[in-house]
């Protein structure tokens, strides 16, 4: 908690909460159902950024609208803190009214929307539910997602991959992929690596990008692989179009691509890459682009909260993540770019005294222990 902090993190929450149903009522229960269901470490990081402490310059009004402004920003609408906390600084202080009823106004019309892809992936084990309501409801979603997620034009992007060499990861990611996503017609299409022509999404469609995410630094194989700047180097050469009709959804079906990853034998940690990668897009000048990655291990279309391995082999148990939540999404649009879903995930590695990987679990950002989820 910030020095000088008199007011606690909830009240400070619930106080700027009551502000916000003076000006709307419905943007205060979006509020209020975040309150309910965000992590307790989601509420203090956003709570602690909220703390801007007396000044001769502000009056209290401006405070509240501040406060305001961000807890709609970084709570509701699931921008990225960081970009939400520069925004929201350079704001005047004359003109924090007009901009706290203008993101009222912009919250009021917000719905968080989730592409066919992520609803189908949790629907995938409806087959297993037991309640009977629940999983006629889950079946029915997935059949609806599924027909949306068939009927757009779809790539996949393996950068350095060769069918040649043996990794099963990989090969397992890459068939469920085809037996999964991509209609009948098409499950034998050509895996494009990197040199591959993207043409065919100059109308929008899913881009499929397979690889192991080594930990943060890039996406291809453990040998080789492909950073956020050269990716979108790779996009370029490959005549992905800057401006298509319709948005391209591009999924990021590689470990760890939605957390934040500690530095090896450095302190600090990287920021996510599929936010790294939407930063490179949007500076190349793409549009009409979402980069979605996941916060976890990808084992086919399966996302596993914690590995565990000894002597370099991996272990269990593994747990599953469920899907709401444990993905991110990034819009890139007129050189610009903003998380639109998820929330802020680390990734730690835990090392034995021969600097042998031993342990890698996701956590929520600002979280002491792994989650249970």
């Amino acid at each position: 908690m910030p020095i000088f902090d008199t007011k606690g993190l909830t009240s400070r929450v619930l106080d700027t909460i009551d502000v916000i149903r003076q000006e709307d009522d419905r943007v205060a229960t979006k509020a209020v159902e975040w309150c309910e269901q965000a992590h307790m470490y989601e509420i203090i990081r956003i709570s602690s950024k909220m703390h801007l402490g007396k000044s001769f310059l502000r009056s209290k009004t401006q405070r509240q609208y501040k406060r305001a402004i961000i807890l709609i920003r970084a709570a509701i609408m699931r921008e990225d803190l960081s970009n939400v906390m520069t925004s929201v600084n350079n704001i005047q202080n004359s003109q924090l009214d007009v901009q706290f009823k203008r993101t009222v106004r912009k919250c009021r019309s917000f719905e968080k929307l989730i592409p066919p892809l992520i609803q189908q992936l949790e629907a995938e084990n409806y087959h297993f539910i037991q309640n009977d309501a629940k999983k006629a409801m889950m079946k029915i979603q997935h059949k609806d997602a599924r027909e949306k997620v068939l009927a757009k034009v779809s790539e996949i992007y393996a950068p350095y991959y060769n069918s040649n060499t043996r990794d099963s990861a990989l090969a397992t990611c890459l068939y469920d992929i085809r037996h999964n996503l991509l209609s009948f017609a098409n499950q034998n299409q050509t895996v494009l690596s990197h040199t591959g022509k993207l043409d065919s999404l100059d109308d929008g469609g899913n881009l499929y990008i397979v690889g192991h995410g080594n930990l943060g630094k890039g996406i291809g194989t453990h040998d080789d692989y492909l950073d956020e700047n050269q990716l979108t180097q790779a996009f370029r050469a490959s005549n992905l179009t800057r401006n298509p009709t319709t948005p391209i959804n591009i999924y990021l079906f590689a470990c760890w691509t939605a957390t934040s990853v500690k530095k090896t034998y450095k302190r600090g940690k990287t920021e996510p890459f599929a936010k790294r990668f939407a930063s490179k897009l949007a500076i190349a000048g793409f549009n009409k682009v979402r980069v979605i990655g996941f916060a976890g291990s990808v084992n086919g279309l399966q996302l596993q909260q914690e590995i565990i391995f000894q002597n370099g082999d991996q272990l269990g148990p593994k747990e599953n993540l469920g899907i709401k939540d444990k993905f991110c999404i990034y819009e890139v649009d007129n050189r610009n770019y903003k998380r639109t879903y998820g929330v802020d995930w680390t990734t730690d590695s835990q090392w034995n005294r021969r600097r042998e990987r031993t342990r890698i679990i996701v956590r929520p950002r600002g979280g002491n222990d792994s989650l249970n989820l």
